[in-house]
């Protein structure tokens, strides 16, 4: 079942394994039998997809886990008697770092303070294994800057660094996984049953669960166009207007009916897609104009 393709290749699931068409050479194994895969190709060529329980990537032929996960664990931060840090408060946060760069989110800021008649340095302990970067605020600073990259377990900051790279991932959790995987302009979408998730632009990994959700429960159809998106359940069919998806955008109502998971289709020669729904056949153009047929 969930057999799919592109220009670039097919693949289809056979018990618990994902396999290519028509090699049936075996990319994942190990899924549980009778869960549907939904796929969809990044901007980048990666092809994401989920059955609802993992999300993962194709890439270079192997399926691996997308995106970096979180640090299992937040470091211990407390004040080092030396070094040349001015008084007053700094937090203190952690990413991982996977070999080709990609960044994982970041735990939530720990604070320490350096009294305000002395001067000290912060000692960082428990990090995880693999490479880490460590990010600092200045004193009694808000913004977080990149302090350090390394991969001890434990390590001093004695001088506030001169870089300027600031933190890109406070609060981002990686992707969630879901029943439905689409791509819409440089961003990642999965759907499962309470709602439509959405990456960061051209991070399809990391997701900001304060503004990246659209809460629908039962969700059966996503389909990208130019114009917005069209969601439906089983009961409604919606449009989400916008080149760029947000949480506040409006839903508009389409039709009092949805759509049956799994049957949405792209015309060929055409920017149109079609679906099943209880009252037949439906296309939807790329500007969110619905015709029954």
């Amino acid at each position: 079942h969930s057999l799919w393709a592109d220009e670039h290749g097919a693949y289809f699931v056979d018990g618990g394994n994902l396999k290519t068409f028509p090699a049936g050479e075996v990319v994942r194994s190990g899924l549980t039998p009778g869960r549907r895969a939904s796929f969809a190709r990044f901007t980048n060529g990666d092809l994401y997809w989920s059955n609802g329980v993992i999300l993962e990537r194709i890439r270079g032929g192997v399926s691996e886990p997308a995106g970096v996960p979180l640090p299992d664990r937040t470091p211990v931060v407390t004040r080092a008697s030396s070094g040349a840090l001015p008084p007053g408060w700094y937090q203190v946060s952690i990413t991982l770092v996977a070999a080709d760069g990609e960044e994982s989110g970041a735990t939530w800021p720990v604070a320490v303070q350096i009294p305000a008649d002395a001067v000290g340095g912060i000692n960082i302990s428990g990090m995880p294994s693999g490479t880490k970067k460590i990010y600092v605020t200045g004193s009694n600073g808000e913004v977080l800057f990149r302090a350090a990259t390394t991969t001890a377990v434990s390590y001093q900051i004695s001088t506030m660094p001169l870089q300027a790279e600031q933190l890109p991932t406070l609060g981002f959790r990686p992707m969630p996984p879901g029943h439905i995987v689409r791509v819409h302009n440089a961003r990642l979408l999965t759907a499962d049953n309470v709602g439509l998730y959405f990456s960061e632009p051209y991070a399809p990994t990391w997701h900001n669960p304060l503004r990246g959700y659209v809460p629908l429960s039962g969700i059966t159809l996503v389909e990208p166009m130019q114009g917005g998106v069209y969601i439906a359940t089983m009961e409604r069919t919606y449009w989400l207007a916008g080149a760029d998806i947000s949480a506040d955008a409006t839903m508009v109502e389409l039709l009092p009916y949805g759509a049956a998971a799994g049957s949405s289709v792209r015309i060929n020669n055409s920017l149109d897609v079609a679906w099943y729904s209880q009252r037949g056949i439906v296309i939807g153009t790329r500007t969110g104009e619905v015709k029954n047929l």
